[in-house]
């Protein structure tokens, strides 16, 4: 009986950790940044990330392209066309990415972000 308690509670522990972190993540059409933290660039070779990055707007909809510069050297990195925008509340931050038909998806990370 002690042992099926036990399990009985870590389950709901598990559950309330999963759906916790699922639940603190929203899709939104459209939102606001104040700064550009990271790229992640992914192809069919693998995936680079870049930190130093500048954009050349700092608000976007889902069906709008933004342009990524490497600010290390100012070479154009790519331009991603936006198709969903993950929005985590809690930490104001931003995952704007391409991932509709992709098996690899890149995506763009903003702070400050606001819907």
């Amino acid at each position: 009986m002690y042992h099926i308690l036990n399990l009985l509670m870590l389950s709901s522990t598990l559950a309330l950790i999963v759906t916790g972190s699922a639940m603190s993540q929203s899709l939104v059409s459209s939102i606001k940044w104040s700064k550009p933290i990271s790229f992640e660039l992914c192809d069919s070779t693998g995936c680079t990330k870049y930190k130093n990055i500048e954009l050349d707007r700092t608000s976007v909809n889902v069906g709008q392209s933004i342009s990524i510069v490497n600010l290390d050297n100012g070479d154009a990195i790519s331009e991603l066309a936006v198709t969903g925008i993950k929005y985590g509340r809690q930490v104001s931050m931003c995952w704007i990415n391409n991932a509709e038909n992709n098996d690899l998806p890149s995506y763009i990370v903003v702070g400050g972000c606001k819907p």
